[in-house]
């Protein structure tokens, strides 16, 4: 393949996809709500350090929120880089679903797909992440969000679940 050939292998784009559930001993409705307003997630995700909220549309059917977030990566407790990131979040009236379109820096895009299961005790969250990024930042942005989301998901389950 030679140098040029690594190199630019490198520069291609990959796809990761990951899925992750957790069961919630709270109603979906709730479940639900806590995950469609952007501002919550401020305590849940772990790298969140600010959300601004610039658009929210709204439609019988859905709530479009438009929003930038800063994630901040740290080092030793010492922040070593804020990483804005621009976020599109579709919510829907019956509440069954949420849709996130996320573009990060470094031709980093996510898209999450949330649902919402309720068995009368418990709720069920299944998230279906799908990453698209450098194959270069793959297995960083792999672990990261892997990391990332299953302390999200357990930081919501303690949030409703102590509440």
């Amino acid at each position: 393949m030679g140098v040029f050939g690594v190199f630019f292998n490198e520069l291609a784009m990959k796809i990761i996809e990951l899925t992750f559930t957790q069961r919630i001993n709270a109603p979906a409705d709730r479940v639900y709500d806590e995950l469609a307003d952007p501002l919550n997630m401020l305590g849940l995700q772990p790298l969140l350090t600010d959300i601004k909220v610039q658009n929210v549309t709204s439609t019988v059917e859905d709530r479009i929120f438009r929003y930038q977030t800063t994630e901040s990566f740290r080092l030793f407790g010492l922040t070593i880089w804020k990483n804005r990131i621009d976020v599109t979040t579709q919510t829907s009236a019956k509440k069954r679903h949420i849709e996130s379109f996320v573009r990060s820096p470094g031709g980093v895009t996510l898209t999450a797909n949330y649902r919402f299961l309720w068995d009368g005790q418990y709720t069920e969250i299944t998230e279906r992440m799908r990453i698209q990024c450098p194959a270069m930042l793959a297995n960083f942005v792999s672990r990261t969000a892997r990391q990332v989301q299953q302390q999200t998901l357990l930081n919501l389950k303690n949030r409703l679940e102590t509440c």
